[in-house]
């Protein structure tokens, strides 16, 4: 596993003292306490995953009645996943699985989505496979897509709290308040980046630009990749979206944030929204 820096925005995690944490380096923030307490089961290290049973932990939500199954590339037991976790486990549809963002040999066949969490290096060989997947994914960490990792765009973090919606009438505002034009995703800023962007896009005709950050228009925090377009050469096999989440700012995303996640989640399977 390529090691974790903070080049370009990126981070792992970050301690109290504001420093960066070395990769594969776990930390209990010291605002874990936010954190909602049904979540707080998910850090319970004894936790042992039971196909049959409902349960939290480990960065996972297992449901044995659940509809769909999602794959959930991340790293290690990151607080901040949990946030996350919850707003897929929302409406019980959903049974979300970890796979280690480290391996590069993750079998995804047995999912219906894919999500990239923000939280892992997006240099990490396990992300770098799904390049060309044929599973729709969501994609949570733009940085996935630099020049040295999947070579769509250039990523930028910004310290923005919200962003400009420019098409209302997707699927994936439906039952969000966005008649204003703007979609507040962080509740507050830590660190200094919340929503992420791409700048430029490098050879994708066909992307669809979603929303901008509130401070530059001509970015792209949410986009589109319809099924059948290239990507810099690569063909999309199956739908990707792209939510600019950055991992500084996760554990603040807002009620509507996860409400976007989970209209996420039923669009790319081609699911009617609840």
């Amino acid at each position: 596993f390529p090691a974790a820096s903070a080049e370009e925005g990126e981070v792992v995690a970050i301690l109290d003292d504001g420093l960066i944490a070395a990769a594969g380096e776990r930390h209990l923030d010291a605002e874990r306490g936010e954190a909602d307490q049904t979540l707080a089961t998910m850090a319970n290290t004894d936790y042992v995953r039971d196909e049959n049973k409902e349960s939290f932990g480990q960065g996972e939500y297992i449901n044995p009645k659940a509809k769909w199954h999602i794959g959930y590339i991340t790293m290690y037991n990151y607080d901040e996943d949990f946030a996350i976790i919850k707003a897929l486990a929302a409406s019980g549809d959903f049974s979300v699985t970890r796979l280690d963002a480290s391996n590069p040999n993750n079998d995804f066949g047995p999912y219906n989505l894919l999500v990239i969490s923000p939280m892992p290096a997006s240099t990490a060989f396990g992300i770098i496979q799904m390049k060309g997947c044929d599973r729709p994914i969501l994609l949570l960490k733009p940085f996935v897509l630099k020049s040295s990792v999947w070579n769509w765009g250039t990523p930028v973090n910004t310290s923005d709290l919200s962003i400009h919606v420019q098409k209302p009438e997707h699927d994936i505002f439906r039952h969000i308040d966005v008649s204003n034009g703007t979609l507040q995703l962080f509740s507050k800023l830590r660190g200094d980046a919340a929503v992420t962007y791409i700048s430029d896009w490098h050879n994708v005709p066909g992307v669809v630009s979603l929303a901008t950050p509130t401070s530059n228009g001509e970015g792209c925090s949410i986009a589109e990749f319809p099924e059948g377009i290239y990507a810099n050469g690569t063909k999309i096999w199956s739908k990707i979206i792209m939510l600019g989440f950055s991992e500084h700012s996760l554990q603040h995303i807002t009620e509507d944030a996860q409400r976007l996640l989970l209209n996420c989640s039923y669009y790319l399977i081609d699911e009617d929204l609840k």
